[in-house]
């Protein structure tokens, strides 16, 4: 493979990651004066200082400024005036209550740790499930066991006489917590049919950054009939958290003589995450762009 074949697609998807992260909004200081009560008991007064997507920066009145997490809090109560920006995100997490229990399936939605084809370096925690369905025919089931091993089960129905079916065990350890993650995972498949053929694929990938807003850098390797490809893949990938309910995520491949690039939207309806987006293929034959429509349904497990 060429250096230009790399240099290439390290361009495009460096670009289609920056045009995803520069949709992130910035969001202005608010002056009233709120009561957090946290989950763990804890209780306290201030100001909000600025609003991220998954936690706030709170100015105490005696310990200084603080980080609280969304899904840390119970009980939010306005002591103040309101200002302008009230609500948190633009949309849906309203501070108007002057005594609001902080329940929102919206407040604790995570969105889900996967991309196209793949899950991100957070994988898929203990007690988590989800079912994946693209284009139809392609059907993959992700079960965490544990916070840093998770097994996936895929097969693709309806391709003439033959069924693809496939396994993706997947190891995550978290370098630096919700910051740097690395993922070791693997592919292994077989075609059942006529003809039965193997294929699949080993790789890692390096995620930096949180589950709702990282980059993700990885290489792996390709196999069929228990035979390795000589090329290395790499891929590009990324996700951010734009509002409460809808999360951006672009996954890109370099193959031999092939790009692959992909921009979706992940959109949460009642739990259910609606992926629509588009993937870019270009080969030396020319380029084709595929509209991507899929689901992602959350499950519930006894793990």
């Amino acid at each position: 493979m060429s250096i230009n074949h790399y240099s290439n697609t390290l361009g495009v998807a460096l670009l289609i990651l920056s045009a995803l992260f520069s949709s992130t909004e910035a969001v202005a200081q608010d002056s009233t004066r709120y009561q957090i009560q946290t989950r763990d008991g804890n209780t306290y007064f201030g100001h909000i200082v600025q609003k991220e997507i998954e936690y706030i920066l709170f100015q105490t009145d005696n310990i200084g400024q603080i980080t609280i997490k969304f899904d840390d809090i119970n009980v939010i109560r306005r002591l103040g005036k309101v200002t302008s920006d009230e609500r948190y995100g633009g949309s849906g997490d309203s501070y108007r209550e002057s005594n609001t229990r902080y329940r929102g399936s919206n407040a604790r939605y995570h969105p889900p740790n996967v991309y196209l084809f793949r899950s991100s370096g957070f994988g898929v925690k203990k007690g988590e499930a989800y079912y994946r369905n693209a284009w139809l025919i392609l059907n993959e089931l992700n079960i965490g066991f544990t916070d840093h091993f998770s097994l996936g089960l895929g097969m693709m129905p309806f391709i003439g006489n033959s069924l693809p079916v496939w396994i993706t065990p997947k190891l995550t350890l978290p370098i630096l917590k919700d910051k740097v993650n690395l993922g070791i995972g693997a592919l292994n498949g077989v075609v059942l049919g006529e003809s039965q053929s193997s294929f699949g694929m080993v790789y890692g990938d390096l995620s930096v950054g949180g589950p709702s807003a990282h980059i993700s850098l990885g290489a792996g390797k390709g196999y069929a009939e228990e035979e390795l490809t000589p090329e290395l893949l790499v891929t590009f990938s990324g996700a951010i958290r734009i509002s409460k309910n809808i999360t951006l995520v672009s996954e890109n491949y370099t193959l031999p003589d092939l790009y692959l690039y992909s921009l979706i939207c992940h959109q949460n309806l009642s739990g259910v995450n609606l992926q629509y987006g588009l993937l870019l293929s270009d080969t030396n034959s020319g380029s084709l762009a595929l509209p991507w429509i899929g689901v992602v349904a959350p499950i519930k497990t006894k793990f």
